[in-house]
């Protein structure tokens, strides 16, 4: 009965819904629309339906494995309406667009995304208990109060004889702890057209904790099944019970809030990008929207970002912000510089300094001495290679003032915002200062896509000291960039001493964060220099006159200062102002002898920039192999993050404009030009991303990376793209340019989206960790499970 009401519901539901579509057409082919008896009865449709949401809702009335259905039918009936009434006083294209949308996407959801659901009618399916007690124990439980216990490093294998039926689905309750987070189900079967032995492992599943729907699985076996193997395992060291198990329960409705808003969202935002006036608008001229739609990206990203970090949070904020221990950027240097010196206050065991060389990994790991991993050890002390400014800035006034450390998840929360709202704001003043004639849809896109691709994610979904000190490094690169370009050392504009001294500093800061980022500061250098003479706008002045030497000053002594106290932290703890000491690290390899070979400089950027992604039908649908291109030495790489991040031309197909590179060069009009486009966008987004990856050859790869390098290398991309837009000859060519970009978004979403969360939340080979992560986004893609 219940199934014969949700049919004839998704039917009303769509006939209304084609009504409101109806609605809407005729309202915008004619000025003098008047309601009638359509429009009456989409209404009456709408209410009905909203009123059996609402029993679904609170539960009144039972529609079993439909249960959700009713609710969902109800709110897109509401939208639709909601849709028509905005139209018929703003009749902008879009709404049409997005009723037709909601249409196709509410009836897919439905249907063909909800598969399962459908398994076992038109099939002669009796819902049936088979009583546990009945089963024959083999192996790996045991009876308590009617249910089985199953205890950790065990598999129960319970076994059902003579049951003679057709099996369509098997539900199990099973009692999953939220320590243990997940059982492992498998069946073995014998069935009409194989009845001498089991088919081993024919059906399988995963119960989850928090997940009912996963406690059911569905089963496609040749014929009647006789005998019928459950086997159950436990994960993580765990304990489960089975309470029960079902046979021909039908697979509940499992509506997709996530699939079916984004579905919604894409849609008819690529709609509204290639179709509507307001979104072909010039950036200059609709400067109001695109701030309200910077913001709204903007908050999306932070907000993210804290859902992130606050779901993986073993504790509470407030317990966070009492943290008595902390790691070495965290602690270690705090209390370091509370005492007054630089070498860390741990002393090294006595044994170490026996070894043959301390450096090597090996020696260190078979001689059984303990040793703080990657800290650097140099003269009998140890050191932290990582930057100070977050230390100084940040870690230290905590501790003084509070006497707790400052959490790293805290710390790479707030950097991480700060980098985000600066890569917008860096954006909209790349945009605003020399690209203000592209359309305002293709500045949203930009953004976007900006925004997912430039590598934070891989900061936030993995947090430790590591990310601590690169995301910092981004907070302050991202706010140093803005403020170069508003200072306007680059253009025609009169050059701003206040912005450009901001720009100097916070470049500067972010060396201190993270050393790699020195290029960037020395690519900012350049730049000042390069401005010398356009300080003075009066070019019969001398060279060296009053306001270039005031300029040079301004913008280059807050760089000098900060590179100052660098250099003398280097010198006091290892006696050269230009050692980091990184080549002192108790890590991977001994980096104090470590030879060269061009080979790992060709496998990081292969691995960086190119590498593939894989497509699978099973989780995490997108991931990437490490490709070590044939080396026979040792290139350490991150196992863990190599499944799960692709090259950035993969991940951001704009990167594949360089290939254009050379014919926007020849587009320019004069030598001067060319040379100074080829040094504002080859320096920082084409030849210091190059450098940093060929740097890591010694330190291997690591995902983390590529926040040091992405969001440049593609705002380079972008400039070459709006550039040739500009210049482009036929509609069909910006056009086209739309479309790539539109699709480009789309991609890096889902790819760079997928990676990312499978880095935030893993669920792979060493790392089951979040099995209801994995479940979730599973449902989501493979719809048929």
């Amino acid at each position: 009965m219940v199934n014969v009401i949700f049919s004839l519901t998704l039917l009303l539901s769509a006939f209304a819904s084609i009504l409101f579509f109806r609605e809407i057409k005729s309202q915008s082919e004619k000025q003098d629309y008047k309601p009638g008896l359509m429009q009456i009865i989409s209404r009456c449709i709408a209410v009905a339906v909203l009123i059996l949401s609402v029993l679904d809702i609170f539960k009144i009335a039972d529609f079993k494995t439909a249960q959700s259905a009713f609710v969902f039918m109800g709110i897109v009936n509401a939208a639709e309406w909601i849709i028509c009434e905005i139209h018929k006083r703003h009749p902008f294209k879009f709404l049409g667009f997005a009723s037709k949308v909601l249409l196709v996407t509410s009836v897919l959801e439905l249907t063909i995304f909800n598969m399962p659901f459908y398994h076992l009618w038109g099939g002669n399916y009796k819902e049936t208990e088979l009583n546990i007690s009945d089963g024959i124990i083999e192996s790996g439980g045991n009876f308590v109060n009617d249910s089985i216990v199953v205890s950790e490093n065990s598999e129960l294998v319970l076994t059902f004889k003579n049951l003679n039926m057709p099996v369509g689905t098997l539900r199990t309750e099973v009692s999953v702890p939220e320590q243990t987070k997940e059982a492992r189900l498998y069946l073995d079967v014998k069935d009409d057209t194989n009845q001498y032995d089991y088919r081993y492992g024919i059906a399988s599943g995963r119960v989850v904790n928090g997940r009912e729907n996963s406690q059911v699985i569905s089963c496609d076996f040749s014929g009647n099944v006789v005998d019928m193997r459950v086997k159950l395992t436990p994960q993580n060291g765990g304990t489960v019970t089975l309470n029960k198990v079902y046979v021909n329960t039908g697979i509940p409705m499992s509506i997709s809030w996530v699939r079916f808003i984004f579905l919604n969202l894409i849609a008819v935002f690529i709609y509204t990008v290639m179709k509507e006036k307001f979104m072909q608008k010039s950036f200059a001229e609709n400067k109001n929207l695109c701030s309200l739609a910077s913001i709204v990206v903007t908050v999306v990203c932070c907000l993210t970002v804290f859902l992130t970090i606050d779901y993986k949070l073993s504790g509470t904020w407030i317990d966070e912000f009492k943290q008595q221990t902390g790691n070495q950027m965290t602690q270690e240097i705090v209390d370091a510089f509370e005492n007054g010196q630089v070498e860390l206050l741990e002393q090294p065991d006595q044994q170490l300094q026996t070894l043959n060389n301390p450096y090597d990994r090996s020696e260190r790991d078979s001689s059984g001495i303990y040793y703080p991993w990657d800290h650097v050890y140099y003269n009998n002390n140890y050191y932290s290679y990582y930057g100070i400014a977050p230390v100084v800035l940040l870690f230290l006034p905590y501790h003084l003032i509070t006497g707790f450390y400052f959490p790293d998840t805290a710390a790479v929360l707030i950097f991480s915002v700060i980098g985000i709202i600066g890569l917008t704001f860096l954006f909209r003043s790349f945009v605003k200062k020399w690209f203000s004639d592209i359309s305002t849809g293709v500045f949203i896109l930009c953004l976007v896509l900006l925004q997912t691709v430039s590598g934070v994610w891989f900061s936030v979904g993995s947090i430790s000291f590591y990310e601590t000190a690169i995301s910092a490094g981004f907070a302050f690169l991202s706010w140093g960039t803005y403020f170069m370009f508003e200072s306007n050392i680059i253009g025609r504009d009169e050059i701003s001493l206040p912005k450009i001294a901001i720009a100097s500093l916070l470049s500067a800061a972010a060396v201190l964060c993270r050393p790699t980022l020195v290029l960037y500061c020395i690519c900012m250098a350049i730049f000042i220099i390069m401005a010398f003479k356009k300080s003075e706008p009066d070019q019969t002045k001398p060279l060296f006159c009053k306001k270039r030497i005031i300029y040079i000053c301004t913008a280059l002594l807050p760089m000098i200062c900060l590179g100052l106290v660098q250099m003398w932290y280097n010198y006091a703890r290892f006696g050269s102002p230009f050692d980091f000491g990184i080549q002192y690290s108790l890590t991977i390899n001994d980096f104090t002898v470590s030879q060269f070979h061009p080979e790992f400089v060709f496998t990081a950027w292969f691995n960086y920039l190119f590498n593939v992604p894989v497509f699978t039908s099973e989780y995490p649908f997108i991931h990437t192999e490490f490709q070590d291109l044939g080396i026979n030495g040792f290139f350490y790489s991150d196992y863990l993050a190599t499944s799960i991040t692709s090259g950035l031309f993969f991940i951001a197909l704009p990167m594949f404009a360089y290939v254009l590179a050379g014919k926007a060069m020849h587009s320019l009009p004069d030598r001067q030009t060319k040379v100074k486009s080829l040094a504002y966008i080859g320096i920082p987004c084409v030849l210091i991303p190059v450098i940093i990856i060929a740097s890591v050859w010694e330190s291997g790869y690591a995902v983390r990376y590529m926040l040091d390098y992405s969001w440049e290398a593609v705002l380079g991309a972008l400039a070459i793209i709006f550039f040739l837009g500009r210049n482009a000859k036929t509609e069909f060519t910006k056009k086209f340019i739309k479309i790539f970009l539109c699709f480009s978004v789309v991609w890096a979403l889902l790819v760079s989206g997928i990676q990312s969360l499978n880095q935030a939340f893993r669920y792979s080979e060493y790392h089951y960790e979040y099995p209801e992560i994995a479940y979730s986004i599973e449902q989501i893609f493979a719809f048929w499970k």
